[in-house]
């Protein structure tokens, strides 16, 4: 399934920020918005511009989750990337993905081994591929020596 389909099925389920999710990732990457996406912009705009709903929350959901607190996704979202590498680094050298595992690396991190194991499993696979892909070309680069 692309990101496409899963947006359109959060959406459609009533996830309303996956609408603004999938625009950023178009815009972001240069991609073709689908029609369901640019539909669905169209009919939130409409609903704003037409005051039917208070906020833009309404129509594209809220920036921060209930029951979500701000600190704590301030702070997963600054140590996702390093934090996904490390566990990755340390897998490719031998060590088994466990429990050890993740409460060595989330000890290095600051945070315990569940939130570590937490923040790891909630990476969607298309963004650890591409994050996999970045560390092999990364790889490449210095091992080549050209920067």
């Amino acid at each position: 399934m692309t990101n496409h389909d899963d947006w359109r099925q959060r959406y459609e389920g009533g996830d309303n920020a996956a609408l603004p999710q999938c625009l950023n990732h178009c815009m972001t990457f240069n991609v073709p918005i689908p029609e369901w996406a640019a539909t669905a912009f169209c009919a939130a705009y409409d609903k704003i511009h037409q005051y039917e709903v208070k906020s833009w929350d309404d129509v594209l959901g809220r920036a921060l989750a209930k029951r979500k607190r701000l600190a704590t996704e301030q702070r997963n979202v600054k140590i996702w990337v390093p934090l996904f590498r490390e566990i990755v680094r340390r897998h490719r050298s031998g060590a088994a993905t466990s429990k050890e595992l993740f409460s060595e690396v989330g000890r290095k991190f600051g945070v315990s081994g569940t939130i570590a194991s937490d923040i790891y499993y909630a990476i969607p696979e298309d963004i650890k591929e591409f994050e996999e892909a970045e560390m092999d070309m990364d790889e490449e680069i210095e091992t080549s020596g050209k920067i």
